[in-house]
């Protein structure tokens, strides 16, 4: 069972990108800072039992979409860092896995998009029950995991 006072939460800051940010060479600046994050991570981590690192990222990462250049690179770095991650923290127990949601049903995107089929958008409530199950027991052998959620979006 989860217990609530075991839980450490580090929310990873949102960066507005400019229109034109994968003609600059400024991503390499901002990637640069969100590598460094995994330090801060760890240090979250309950090293008397375990510890777990859960990232959203998107279906993008893999389903790269057109004109999306630099939001598809960022969330295709996100998957290499969390299974690197992973990777480096084995034999710790620590696992590091990583969420591909597809589109979440959420306000923003309705408002966004308001002639989609919302019904083949993946409810958030699905995503969060996925992070509950890795943040528990039962998945402390699942790591460096890239976790597909497409919901009826396929």
């Amino acid at each position: 069972m989860l217990r609530a006072e075991s839980v450490h939460l580090l929310e990873l800051p949102s960066v507005a990108l400019p229109d034109q940010f994968e003609r600059r060479a400024g991503i390499v600046s901002v990637w640069s800072a969100a590598l460094r994050r995994p330090v801060e991570i760890a240090g979250c981590v309950d090293d008397q039992t375990r510890g777990r690192i859960i990232a959203i990222g998107s279906r993008a990462a893999v389903d790269p979409g057109a004109t999306l250049a630099a939001y598809n690179a960022s969330k295709a770095a996100l998957v290499s860092l969390i299974r690197t991650v992973a990777l480096e923290n084995r034999d710790a127990g620590i696992t590091a896995n990583v969420i591909l949601p597809g589109t979440m049903d959420t306000p923003a995107n309705r408002q966004s998009d308001p002639g989609a089929d919302f019904s083949k958008w993946v409810q958030p409530a699905t995503v969060a029950s996925l992070v509950v199950w890795l943040a528990g027991d039962q998945a402390k052998d699942v790591t460096g995991a890239v976790i597909p959620v497409y919901g009826a979006g396929l």
